[in-house]
């Protein structure tokens, strides 16, 4: 694993028709993002990874699949 974990902030890239959670969650808060997220590197298999939950349940998810569904909005690293 790496030295940093980083912590993101993301909406989905498909907004028609609206992700509802998505799109609730954006209306109560004012804001531009509906969901947070974890990234972090995992040596074993080369490659960067998120955690985060969409809808009911998490997600563990490449770092390239994840940019290709999600926008991201806000990230910032961490030294662990």
């Amino acid at each position: 694993m790496s030295d940093s974990i980083t912590i993101g902030f993301s909406r989905p890239s498909k907004l028609f028709p609206p992700p509802l959670f998505a799109w609730a969650i954006m209306l109560f808060d004012w804001s531009n993002f509906s969901h947070a997220y974890v990234r972090f590197h995992l040596d074993a298999y080369d490659r960067d990874v998120v955690f985060q939950a969409s809808g009911f349940k998490d997600n563990f998810i490449g770092w390239k699949m994840f940019q290709g569904m999600e926008v991201i909005v806000h990230e910032f690293t961490i030294p662990v």
